[in-house]
């Protein structure tokens, strides 16, 4: 299935895409992420944790840039993962540019997705949006912590970076679950009544 997102970085497009392609910096940033390994500037090991109520679903991964092009800010990043308790995997190659925004301070960056679902979590992929919905969901959640984190860079009037802990927060499924619950009525609504 293929998702498209977009956000705003408040940095000029060099610094940006020196933020972006940084996965140490940024992992915190990342909802639910865990980074376990730099392998080197392109390889990187980690994993992925969702908690639906009681149950906490972890996906061991592997994610490799290719491609990275400075000149145009354009980036491709396949990654893989697999459920630790055998439940099913996920594969995604994810294509980022970077380009100016209308303001010369800050960048919009372009996210193109081709996700794969395997096992018992590929029938989470029937309902396409809501895979999708969840995505703009972790996407806002990742910028929004970018924003954050580069707001209390500034005001300490350190270097721009992101503190460097391993760990984000898990992704808590019941509050994901309650926006994306919104977002589908939202969208019924809108094809009801033809807005």
């Amino acid at each position: 299935m293929r998702i498209q997102n977009t956000f705003t970085v408040p940095l000029p497009v060099d610094e940006a895409w020196n933020m972006l392609i940084d996965i140490e910096r940024i992992a915190p940033c990342v909802p639910g992420a865990t980074l376990l390994e730099a392998i080197d500037q392109s390889n990187y090991k980690g994993q992925i944790s969702v908690r639906l109520g009681p149950v906490t679903i972890i996906f061991d991964g592997e994610a490799k840039f290719e491609n990275l092009d400075y000149k145009l800010h354009k980036a491709c990043v396949i990654a893989r993962g697999a459920d630790t308790r055998g439940r099913g995997g996920a594969e995604a190659n994810v294509t980022f540019r970077l380009e100016p925004d209308s303001s010369a301070n800050s960048t919009s960056v372009f996210i193109d997705t081709d996700l794969k679902l395997s096992g018992s979590i590929a029938q989470y992929g029937r309902g396409s949006g809501m895979i999708s919905d969840l995505a703009n969901i972790i996407i806002k959640d990742f910028s929004e912590c970018l924003d954050a984190s580069l707001s209390t860079t500034r005001k300490s009037e350190a270097s721009l970076s992101i503190e460097h802990k391993n760990q984000s927060k898990p992704i808590y499924g019941t509050r994901y679950i309650i926006k994306l619950c919104f977002q589908s009525i939202t969208r019924i609504a809108r094809k009801i009544f033809n807005r």
